[in-house]
């Protein structure tokens, strides 16, 4: 029976799959998950397009090994970017609120939650993080 719980726990671990290098004209915008059980998130905006994506990471001490990926089409208005959702069809607001360009971190409001975004130049990313700039 012990060793039936020991590979039960192994089933459940999980590391995220490799995200892909971004293509030209993507910023890619990585958010740290507040606590052990919330994602951290992948935010990729391409420019010629006007499309984006939200890509989730649950942590893995959670044993739900899920990605989600939630895409959208985005507009400036002012100093914010309006988020259209492709599958609901809501919208979504992304207003940045201050930007250090020597450590590559913005604080931005998103639909009223402030939260730091790390880019591709910022340190202490992880491994898919990295791997998808």
């Amino acid at each position: 029976m012990v060793t039936i719980l020991i590979l039960m726990v192994g089933v459940f671990s999980w590391a995220p799959a490799a995200a892909q290098a971004a293509p030209p004209g993507t910023r890619i915008w990585f958010h740290q998950g507040e606590d052990q059980y919330t994602p951290s998130n992948i935010w990729s905006f391409e420019s010629t397009t006007g499309t984006g994506f939200r890509r989730g990471f649950i942590p893995s001490r959670t044993a739900w090994p899920v990605q989600s990926q939630y895409p959208f089409t985005y507009r400036t208005s002012g100093a914010s970017v309006v988020l259209t959702w492709t599958a609901s069809g809501s919208l979504g607001r992304v207003t940045p609120l201050n930007y250090s360009s020597a450590s590559d971190v913005m604080l931005v409001n998103v639909d009223g939650r402030r939260e730091y975004w790390y880019g591709c130049r910022s340190a202490g990313r992880p491994a898919y993080a990295q791997a998808a700039c």
